[in-house]
């Protein structure tokens, strides 16, 4: 049902921790997501908002793209979901 949808903000732009991520991750992805997962865990893609293309000098790049397979509802944003993933 369209409108039931909650309006999720954009970011605006990377975090500090999301462009040092993106250093180390050249030619990749840097993710955004919901939760309290390790390093080490399998995110689901239910809980990944969305993620930014990264250059191949580390540097990020475009729009940011939001995931359509997230659930806010399962997995809601946190003020620190800022957490970089690659």
């Amino acid at each position: 049902m369209q409108g039931s949808e909650p309006q999720l903000p954009t970011p605006a732009e990377p975090s500090d921790g999301e462009r040092a991520a993106a250093l180390l991750q050249p030619g990749g992805c840097i993710y955004r997501f919901s939760g309290p997962f390790a390093s080490t865990d399998a995110i689901p893609a239910e809980a990944i908002f969305g993620a930014w293309q990264v250059d191949n000098d580390g540097n990020i790049v475009g729009e940011f793209m939001r995931n359509p397979n997230y659930d806010p509802q399962r997995y809601p944003p946190l003020a620190d979901d800022a957490e970089p993933q690659h």
